[in-house]
């Protein structure tokens, strides 16, 4: 799934924030994407592996 990168989690440095093209900003969730290995701007592929009632949680898909 493609997930532009917004920027990183507000409660851990660990975590980047994005959101899908689903997602609007300020009103919806957000993904919360396990690894630094992205910029903020990018669209990354994504691959969504826990589910919350608001939020996703997913790593980079290196494939």
């Amino acid at each position: 799934m493609p997930v532009l990168i917004v920027g990183i989690s507000p409660e851990t440095d660990l975590l980047l924030t994005g959101r899908t093209a689903a997602m609007a900003p300020d009103v919806d969730g957000q993904v919360l994407i396990n690894e630094r290995s992205a910029v903020v701007g990018e669209i990354v592929p994504v691959c969504i592996t826990d589910a919350h009632p608001y939020d996703l949680v997913g790593g980079i898909d290196k494939e």
